[in-house]
């Protein structure tokens, strides 16, 4: 059997197959497990490759890291199955998103030195390692900013706030782990509440399908947006607003969201020729 692999730049590569293609089987899955007793609430969890999990929570301002290893030993639920590895001062209301390479990123948050200071800082994981190291602080400070994992390695940065819960930041940045550096996209500025909602297209266009945050201090929800990376430029796909609490690119080119307390579960596809969001 023959298939192939291919980027967002047209690139393609055979894919060879030799043998039976058997189909494995999983009885488990759709499943939930039974409740595993953590020790600690986890307000911030990533996967890693490495088959972990890795998670911390924020008490008196310190937080401890643990390590949550998944596999046949997870059965008795016990707590010798995590592993408490770091505890030193962590933030909030971040944003962290898994590399290509497997290091975790985790950018921005609050500084909790103030009802609302967002910080620029950025950090790295290696789940290999499990080591941090610094990298290269953002050009903006940003808490409840979103990440997105781009098709060329890079992480595209936006929105979250600077000072205050409706001072959002409009320039996204682009972040390179190659360099180690940031790059703002200055003629890119987008009005968008925290936590947006951000996907990379097909066709390498980045898609705005809303927000996680209502803008309560103006009543604001963005409308469905894509921007051109290369020229800098946003068109709008829908004009009208949807609000939804949590969103999924489950296809390529579509996205559903739910959990809103304004609107019904919306789906938004970008293959029409007049792409809008529609009830499901």
């Amino acid at each position: 059997m023959v298939s192939a692999a291919q980027d967002l730049s047209g690139n393609r590569w055979p894919l060879l197959f030799n043998g039976p293609l058997r189909p494995v089987i999983r009885p488990n899955i759709g499943q939930w497990s039974q409740v595993i007793n953590w020790p600690l609430v986890a307000i911030n969890v990533v996967l890693l490759d490495t088959g972990k999990i890795l998670m911390w929570t924020v008490v008196a301002i310190v937080s401890a890291l643990h390590l949550h290893r998944l596999g046949s030993d997870c059965g008795a639920h016990s707590r010798r199955s995590f592993e408490c590895f770091d505890k030193r001062q962590r933030y909030l209301l971040l944003r962290m998103v898994s590399m290509s390479d497997g290091r975790i990123l985790v950018f921005g948050g609050h500084d909790c030195t103030g009802i609302a200071a967002g910080t620029a800082y950025a950090n790295i994981f290696d789940p290999r390692t499990q080591q941090w190291t610094a990298a290269r602080a953002m050009t903006y400070p940003r808490y409840y900013p979103t990440g997105t994992v781009l098709g060329d390695g890079q992480v595209l940065v936006t929105s979250g706030a600077a000072a205050s819960n409706t001072d959002f930041i409009r320039v996204p940045e682009l972040y390179d782990p190659n360099t180690n550096s940031w790059t703002a996209l200055s003629q890119a500025g987008i009005y968008v509440p925290s936590y947006p909602f951000i996907y990379q297209l097909p066709d390498g266009r980045i898609l705005e399908a809303g927000s996680g945050e209502f803008d309560g201090a103006i009543g604001a929800i963005t409308p469905s947006k894509v921007l051109d990376l290369k020229t800098q430029t946003w068109t709008t796909v829908d004009p009208n607003p949807v609000s939804g609490s949590s969103s999924v690119m489950y296809l390529p080119g579509k996205v559903m969201e739910s959990g809103s307390a304004y609107d019904a579960l919306t789906g938004l596809s970008m293959h029409p020729a007049q792409p809008l969001m529609s009830s499901i």
